[in-house]
């Protein structure tokens, strides 16, 4: 039995052989850039007057995050990160909570959080950044802070001027 071998008969056949490499090569290039992507690694302490020192940052949508929260203030706080549009609701349900509940609310719009932090202690949050683009507050829920110390998770948004951001 023989085999013979036809060769392309069109111009076009070489071209699509191009292209489907080309494709092939785009997609593992593409998952190999995913897979080995660095995480976001933020630092975000506490400056006097109820505020942090990182107002807002930025993360890519799925993108791991390593963010270590330094309190080096002289009073207590903590970070939550947010579900968006909900920051108020959650610090008002936190002003009725007992301190060993980290004045954190059993409610699914709390993301991510720290525990109470005492001056000069810090904790790290690992998480993968929600795949949904979106604005998330972070926020101190010990009682009475959250209503201004506050800042934004900025997901597969494009931030603003510091000055128009309304987030902030």
């Amino acid at each position: 039995s023989r085999t013979t071998v036809t060769p392309c008969a069109t111009a076009t056949c070489g071209f699509r052989k191009s292209k489907n490499r080309m494709i092939r090569f785009l997609a593992l290039a593409f998952a190999a850039f995913t897979l080995s992507a660095a995480p976001l690694k933020i630092t975000i302490g506490t400056l006097p007057g109820l505020q942090y020192d990182k107002p807002r940052f930025e993360a890519q949508p799925g993108q791991e995050v390593v963010l270590t929260f330094k309190n080096s203030d002289e009073m207590a706080h903590n970070l939550a990160i947010i579900a968006p549009g909900k920051r108020l609701e959650i610090v008002q349900a936190a002003i009725t909570l007992p301190p060993d509940s980290n004045y954190i609310p059993k409610n699914n719009a709390v993301l991510w959080h720290t525990p109470v932090l005492k001056p000069d202690e810090s904790a790290e949050l690992k998480f993968k950044a929600p795949k949904e683009k979106g604005i998330y507050p972070y926020v101190c829920t010990f009682p009475g802070h959250g209503l201004i110390m506050y800042g934004a998770m900025y997901v597969g948004i494009k931030m603003p001027k510091l000055a128009q951001d309304q987030n902030v």
